[in-house]
């Protein structure tokens, strides 16, 4: 072989390694992706119910902890976002309680460091709005394409200006859930088609009541863009506890046929503790049970578990986070 040709060979080989290290170490960095990954564990961090199950004996702790944990989950809601007008607010529990000055909105930019560590890690951090309770809804689907730029601006790409507070400072957040349980079912589905369509890179679930089809994001779960949807089983006759009722498959049938998007993934959200809902809590060797079952069925569709929430799945009385990590969930 001459050297000019050794020479040549040697660098398409270098060049080929050093593209699989840069694959490699994206991939690493990039993390769960809920749109094509699967066997995924979600909770919800913000509310401290925590301090509800254990009487106040215990707070919900910082986010870094939970990303910090050897059995981190993979994608965390911020909740809430929950008053929608011209001036945004959030509810963080004790989390966050200093505003902006002359605004009504959080000023939680000592977050922004806990957040891009979190995504450092390749955990995705997205912030849910709406909730049990809060002053929220959309008038029209005019108003909902508009309040998507209002949500860019505001907690993703966008930047900050006059009218438009970035509460986590410069951390630009994975995605955004809709956690409707109020306030009426208008322009949802105008406001996920504009905000994939502003930034298709961001993620958009949504947390919808089990019953079959939801009281106020059905409309939008038909005719908008999801790319994962953590249904409440729980609360309702449809949880796994009443296996007879269990409506997983309803659920699959929309993701199949309905959806806009033909590869949203679907996830069984369950309590944390008995103390975190009204009904439908089930200990981690039953979700294990429920999660294998419904795997052997709508293996294509099955994302993963949700919990709510996070203080309760990871330092409750009876954590279940890390037996499903270790568990079903392990990948």
């Amino acid at each position: 072989m001459y050297p000019t040709e050794l020479t040549v060979l040697l660098a398409k080989h270098t060049t080929a390694l050093a593209l699989s290290v840069a694959l490699l170490f994206a991939q690493q960095t990039l993390g769960f992706d809920p749109r094509t990954d699967t066997n995924g564990l979600a909770v919800y961090w913000g509310q401290n119910t925590l301090s509800v199950q254990t009487d106040g004996a215990q707070n919900e702790r910082p986010l870094s902890e939970y990303c910090a944990d050897a059995n981190a989950p993979d994608i965390i809601m911020l909740s809430f976002h929950n008053v929608f007008t011209k001036t945004p607010q959030l509810n963080l529990a004790n989390h966050c309680e200093t505003r902006f000055r002359g605004s009504q909105m959080l000023n939680c930019q000592p977050m922004a460091d806990q957040i891009k560590a979190c995504q450092k890690k390749g955990i995705r951090v997205i912030l849910s709005m709406g909730g049990a309770s809060g002053a929220y809804s959309m008038d029209s689907d005019a108003d909902g394409a508009n309040y998507a730029q209002t949500v860019y601006d505001t907690y993703l790409g966008g930047k900050a200006s006059s009218d438009i507070k970035r509460p986590f400072g410069d951390a630009v957040l994975d995605g955004i859930d809709l956690d409707i349980e109020g306030g009426g079912s208008s322009g949802y589905a105008s406001f996920t088609n504009k905000l994939h369509q502003i930034s298709p890179d961001t993620l958009i679930t949504s947390a919808p009541q089990c019953p079959f089809p939801d009281a106020y994001l059905a409309n939008a779960l038909d005719n908008g863009w999801f790319d994962a949807v953590f249904v409440q089983f729980y609360n309702n006759a449809c949880s796994p506890d009443n296996a007879d009722q269990f409506n997983f498959g309803a659920w699959a049938d929309w993701a199949s046929t309905k959806s806009k998007n033909k590869k949203v993934k679907v996830y069984i959200g369950t309590p944390a503790c008995k103390e975190c809902a009204s009904s439908g809590f089930l200990d981690a060797d039953k979700i294990a049970q429920v999660y294998k079952s419904t795997k052997s069925k709508y293996e294509k569709v099955l994302g993963g578990v949700m919990l709510w929430d996070a203080g309760s799945a990871y330092y409750g009385s009876s954590p279940i986070a890390a037996s499903l990590r270790n568990g079903p969930l392990k990948n």
